[in-house]
């Protein structure tokens, strides 16, 4: 007769609801990420648009700051899904489960990451987004000195 092994704690249901809860987490990181860059991208865009309708391209500067306020949210977002991912492939089997401590270890994986923290603005995923409105924004600053407005 074959024995099924035992988890810690024996209750599956309690188990799936555990995994359920850290991806509902993970969606719900990745979606305030999305988020924050649809933002940056409209409020971007209305700013260029109001320089270019007053024939004003040296106030775009301005628009760094909302960039960099963007980057430095979805760069937090991004760690957050990261260590989600980590955690949940660390718990990949149920033998290591024990539910008492999957709230204390979350929590304290996910206190790791600081908003402030500038090195999450270095993942490929903020690069890749932000880099090219940063050029954008720079070149509108050469055709405004350039062009003497």
């Amino acid at each position: 007769m074959k024995t099924t092994p035992r988890h810690k704690n024996s209750d599956d249901s309690v188990l799936s609801r555990y995994e359920d809860i850290i991806q509902s987490m993970e969606q719900s990181v990745a979606s305030n990420s999305e988020n924050y860059r649809a933002w940056c991208v409209t409020v971007v865009a209305a700013i260029l648009l109001g320089a270019v309708y007053n024939n004003q391209l040296t106030y775009t500067f301005v628009a760094v700051l909302p960039v960099f306020l963007s980057a430095l949210m979805d760069g937090y977002y991004v760690a957050l899904r990261v260590i989600l991912k980590q955690y949940q492939k660390s718990r990949a089997t149920p033998d290591e489960w024990e539910l008492k401590d999957v709230a204390n270890e979350l929590s304290s994986a996910m206190s790791r990451v600081k908003i402030l923290q500038l090195d999450n603005l270095a993942a490929p995923a903020i690069r890749r987004f932000y880099s090219p409105i940063l050029v954008l924004l720079v070149l509108c600053q050469i055709t405004a000195f350039f062009n003497g407005k």
